[in-house]
């Protein structure tokens, strides 16, 4: 399979378009449609190892043909700045994406959680089987509220001032299972590479 392309504003995939449920029109929104927009360029972290059962390094970026059109269902989120401090255990963070509803398929439908910060020595203790670096953090463990398969690469965000992407999905132990926490890319340790990667 060869990823070509992004897809922006979507939120169920079996409509053209998507609309909320009321029969009375006055009171009937629909989004724009959603945009898709062809990959230019996808750029790996040059450390990523595929074959790497910790998954250190699991970031890329996506450089795309044409700028995408803001809308209000199409916004960019904030990177984490200067001096950006990680969230620390026990706050929430809201992951996004169409991946496994624990019904062994894909969601149609954009499904949204929110999420548990890790103590970082806690994830470790768990994932006895890998070794976590400091590119990584934990977040979940509540019984069926997870990321899951078909949401790697999707946004782990928080919202402070302004919504930031603290983190990028990366692997779990299966999907929702209680007291198992999924494992994120964390961006702040990457913002180097990506600041010296990326071109207006």
């Amino acid at each position: 399979m060869r990823f070509v392309s992004v897809r922006l504003g979507e939120h169920n995939t079996a409509t053209d378009l998507d609309c909320t449920d009321e029969e009375d029109t006055k009171n009937r929104w629909c989004a724009d449609p959603p945009q898709n927009i062809a990959a230019e360029e996808i750029i790996l972290h040059p450390e990523y190892r595929r074959d790497d059962r910790s998954q250190h390094n699991d970031i890329a970026l996506i450089r795309l043909e044409r700028p995408a059109r803001e809308t209000n269902f199409v916004t960019p989120v904030c990177l984490p700045g200067t001096g950006f401090s990680p969230s620390e255990p026990g706050r929430n963070m809201t992951i996004v994406g169409f991946g496994h509803t624990g019904r062994r398929s894909h969601s149609g439908v954009k499904q949204k959680a929110r999420v548990p910060v890790w103590d970082g020595r806690r994830c470790q203790d768990k994932w006895t089987s890998i070794k976590l670096h400091e590119g990584q953090l934990c977040a979940g463990g509540d019984y069926n509220i997870d990321s899951c398969t078909g949401d790697s690469g999707g946004p782990m965000m928080v919202q402070r001032l302004y919504w930031t992407l603290e983190g990028v999905v990366s692997f779990g132990n299966r999907c929702g299972l209680e007291d198992w926490p999924g494992v994120y890319t964390r961006v702040s340790s990457y913002m180097d590479w990506i600041r010296a990667t990326i071109r207006s």
